[in-house]
């Protein structure tokens, strides 16, 4: 069976699969090791994308390079700076006579 097969038998699997979850899923075979590469939505998609892409006519191994879509950044962001604790723009040193003071005391 050529490469470009195992490619289509492959992308068809992951389609039924899917649910449409996943076009953004490059499928690339070698001697029918199957290389997937892109984004998906959750690490759940992740693993059916990998299992469908096993299942596929003429599959002997598959590289699962998926990278997992990072949800909502921006929500993640702006609870990230409510958290961030405010400081006073100005530092004060300690004035030399109270330096004084506690280096005498100790």
């Amino acid at each position: 069976m050529r490469d470009s097969e195992i490619e289509q038998w492959v992308l068809s699997e992951i389609g039924l699969t899917a649910d449409g979850h996943s076009k953004e899923v490059c499928v690339l075979s070698l001697n029918g090791v199957v290389s997937l590469e892109g984004t998906v939505h959750s690490r759940a998609d992740k693993l059916a994308v990998h299992e469908a892409a096993a299942r596929a006519k003429g599959v002997v191994g598959v590289i699962n390079r998926l990278n997992v879509r990072k949800r909502n950044s921006i929500r993640r962001r702006a609870l990230v700076k409510s958290q961030v604790a405010s400081v006073s723009p100005t530092f004060h040193l300690p004035s030399q006579k109270n330096l004084a003071s506690r280096q005498v005391a100790s």
